[in-house]
């Protein structure tokens, strides 16, 4: 057989891609684009697990960027042993094997036990935005490889919100955060553009894929959805099939905008590290002011400045909520606020728009009414973990009653978690009075909760779930938190476990680690 492809569109050579083998094939078209998936045969039935998604994300990746997906085709091919999970080669992106979900797995599917936000949707989305971010436009060089991954990492967390809600779209930020602040405090710290390398592998960390998403987020807010999308747009249009670089993106941002951006990419993008935030709150009753005190405490050098950028503050009072943004630009910042009447609750930057550390002491109080009424599910989730960390028989009260009741399966989660942290016995009669919870999620929260506790009530409850939830990865986390319980007869449980059928043996993988 002899196959004939001309691809019309420039594009970057290293883009190029030939794959050869014996694969089932299934085919679909969305507005004259042909969509392709290759797959082992034996994965025939999963096949709309993996990619059922692909024709709503590229409505929505064309969408946002105001250009239709550029090319004729979109094939995606799975193939074994592959070095990474997907490679955005132009219009024929190739992707892992081992990403596939069965029947079973699908609600909550990841790769591996320990890496929640890497599941199938998120690597479609991801190599889908490729091309338009690598593809059509591509970085000049390694130098500037965040404009390759950074937006691809980013675009997978907005076709979360566009199709799942915002709340899910801070939920993978978070778990994008807690990734860049393990290799930047256990590895090493560097800009996101970053000129001293040896190989060009070196820079594709989570400076470049982490921290660049979060970097978007944040220019996100600094200049609102409409003067970002519509930067973007411009950045897209103007270095369509051509090569750009970080300040080619500044241009367009400023070109549309009208606002200075070099100091921030500055900062950003050029130096390293990010703010930890360490906040005081007092009330005045005289002038009916609230008072905060805002320092930061990150450790500053060449690399790391004081950062400057806003921030909102937000107060709920009886006149209801009310949001004033501020602009934090030294160690220590002083802020004054008239409201009227004492807030009930007083959030510092509860959307999640900055990627940040932050320690603020809260009395019981306002961290209960936090968790009780913020309408922000990412507020109400670090209300829940910072009454945790009190460890104070106190806290139950709320924390159980936003475990059984919260809207939100991240705060129920975390309330769960929470719950765990406090550690008494009281708590773990708490934790037991819940029951089963229905979301996989939770129920996953609930496991990990339970290690905390030496207790038999606790030990059997991990034991049924081990050997009988149906969620595979409810199992490993089942499997942990026996071993870091040092539960009694723990060790042939998991014996036992670790033959249990589940994706790319992922509870084999868990028994084996807590059983060390």
């Amino acid at each position: 057989m002899t196959y004939h492809w001309k691809e019309e569109t420039p594009h970057s050579s290293y883009l190029n891609s030939f794959v050869v083998g014996k694969f089932g094939v299934k085919k679909e078209e969305v507005d004259g684009i042909s969509l392709e998936y290759y797959f082992p045969e034996g994965k025939r039935n999963d096949v709309p697990r993996y990619f059922g998604e692909t024709a709503k994300m590229m409505k929505v990746f064309g969408e946002l960027t105001g250009i239709k997906y550029p090319y004729a085709k979109y094939a995606q091919t799975t193939v074994e042993d592959f070095i990474y999970g997907g490679m955005e080669n132009i219009s024929a992106t190739t992707l892992a094997t081992t990403y596939y979900p069965d029947e079973r797995s699908e609600e909550d599917f990841q790769v591996s036990y320990s890496r929640e936000g890497q599941n199938a949707v998120n690597l479609v989305a991801h190599e889908l935005a490729h091309q338009w971010f690598s593809d059509l436009v591509t970085c000049a060089d390694w130098t500037h490889a965040w404009l390759n991954e950074g937006f691809a990492s980013y675009f997978q967390c907005l076709y979360l919100e566009k199709e799942k809600g915002v709340d899910l779209l801070r939920w993978d930020m978070s778990l994008k955060a807690e990734l860049y602040f393990d290799e930047e405090e256990t590895s090493y710290r560097r800009p996101i553009v970053e000129r001293n390398y040896v190989y060009p592998d070196d820079l594709f960390d989570s400076a470049t894929y982490e921290k660049g998403a979060w970097m978007i987020h944040q220019l996100r807010y600094v200049l609102g959805d409409d003067l970002f999308f519509k930067g973007v747009q411009e950045y897209l249009r103007q270095f369509s099939r051509e090569n750009a670089e970080t300040h080619d993106l500044r241009k367009a941002l400023e070109r549309v905008s009208g606002e200075t951006l070099e100091e921030h990419f500055e900062e950003f993008f050029f130096k390293a590290g990010y703010p930890e935030f360490e906040i005081e709150y007092s009330w005045d009753e005289v002038g009916s002011t609230a008072n905060l005190t805002v320092r930061q405490r990150q450790l500053t050098d060449e690399q790391t400045p004081i950062f400057r950028l806003p921030c909102d503050i937000v107060f709920y009072t009886r006149k209801g909520r009310m949001k004033r943004r501020v602009l934090l630009s030294s160690a220590e910042e002083k802020l004054t606020f008239e409201l009227g009447s004492k807030p009930r609750i007083v959030e510092f930057d509860p959307e999640e728009w900055i990627l940040k550390k932050v320690k603020f002491g809260k009395s019981f109080q306002l961290l209960a009414n936090q968790l009780r009424e913020s309408i922000d599910a990412s507020s109400r989730a670090r209300a829940a973990a910072d009454l945790g960390s009190t460890k104070n028989n106190a806290v139950l009260a709320p924390l159980k009653e936003a475990a059984l009741t919260d809207p939100s399966w991240i705060v129920r989660a975390r309330a769960l978690e929470a719950l765990g942290e406090v550690g008494t016995e009281e708590a773990l009669t708490s934790i037991l009075s819940l029951g089963i919870p229905e979301n996989r999620r939770v129920r996953r929260a609930l496991a990990r909760a339970l290690a905390n506790f030496k207790d038999r009530g606790g030990y059997k409850l991990l034991a049924e779930l081990l050997l009988s939830d149906e969620s595979p990865y409810l199992q490993c986390e089942a499997a942990i938190s026996l071993a870091k319980a040092q539960a009694d007869g723990a060790l042939q449980l998991l014996k036992k476990a670790m033959k249990i059928n589940s994706p790319n043996f992922t509870l084999t993988e868990a028994c084996l680690d807590a059983a060390g």
